[in-house]
């Protein structure tokens, strides 16, 4: 990864910083941190995927009461309206208790709408990369290394933070744009705004970023940078197997945003 290209995300960050300078910097907990997630991702009007993962229960008024098959069942919806997803996404993450709640990093084509307008829908079809309009973000994902299917220790969750924390500040000095920086309930993400032409550097700029900094207790995940990838909704819980005294379910939540204060 060279400064030069490391450059070309920058084009997007004045409008990011100005866009997220504009938002209610006041809002705590939940709902503010589901509202930051959506109004840093999409702009007014845009349509983009939320899904929902094996929910507590298999019928819901929130999805029509249809029954919801498999063994993570999921249940998704489009929207084009970010007041009404804050207030679904919030209402879901409470009464039913899904294993995660999750959005489209990147905007979906507007026909998608057809499928659940602005409503969740059990069994639908999720969106496909060709069915994105346009590559705006790069996820950096710290993952603790555990068996799969529970939630990470305090310890496992805070080295992923730590990692995490050498990560931004190292493609800062490198000239990348000021991202997103979250707790993700078991580990710590990274979503940096970029262009559409870099899409294309995204499996070899993450392959590289596991490279160096990958250990064996926290590794970067290099399988998010197809275009429909999903990414945690902060301010729902991350539900993963049993919550233990030692592994417990955790509330998600945006440590900063760009245009507030950084990430240190």
């Amino acid at each position: 990864m060279t400064v030069k290209q490391n450059r070309t995300a920058a084009g997007k960050q004045n409008r990011t910083a100005t866009n997220n300078q504009q938002k209610v910097r006041s809002q705590h907990g939940k709902e503010g941190d589901v509202r930051s997630t959506l109004e840093y991702l999409f702009d007014s009007k845009e349509v983009f995927e939320v899904c929902m993962i094996a929910p507590s229960v298999r019928k819901h008024s929130l999805w029509q009461n249809e029954y919801a098959n498999g063994e993570k069942p999921v249940i998704a919806g489009w929207f084009n309206n970010i007041d009404k997803a804050v207030e679904v996404i919030t209402l879901l993450n409470e009464k039913v208790k899904p294993s995660g709640i999750y959005t489209t990093l990147n905007p979906c084509i507007p026909a998608l709408l057809g499928r659940a307008n602005n409503r969740f829908k059990a069994g639908v079809n999720r969106t496909k990369d060709s069915e994105i309009i346009e590559v705006r973000h790069m996820l950096v994902d710290a993952d603790p290394v555990r068996p799969s299917g529970i939630s990470s220790t305090d310890q496992e969750k805070e080295a992923a933070l730590t990692l995490l924390r050498i990560v931004y500040q190292d493609l800062k000095e490198q000239g990348w744009p000021e991202p997103l920086v979250s707790d993700s309930g078991n580990g710590a993400h990274l979503i940096y705004p970029i262009e559409n032409d870099v899409a294309e550097l995204l499996p070899s700029i993450l392959t590289a970023l596991d490279l160096k900094y990958s250990t064996d207790a926290v590794k970067i995940d290099t399988a998010v940078g197809n275009p429909a990838r999903l990414v945690k909704v902060y301010g729902t819980v991350t539900r993963k197997g049993d919550s233990t005294e030692e592994r417990p379910h955790r509330r998600s939540k945006v440590l900063s945003l760009p245009g507030g204060e950084p990430c240190e």
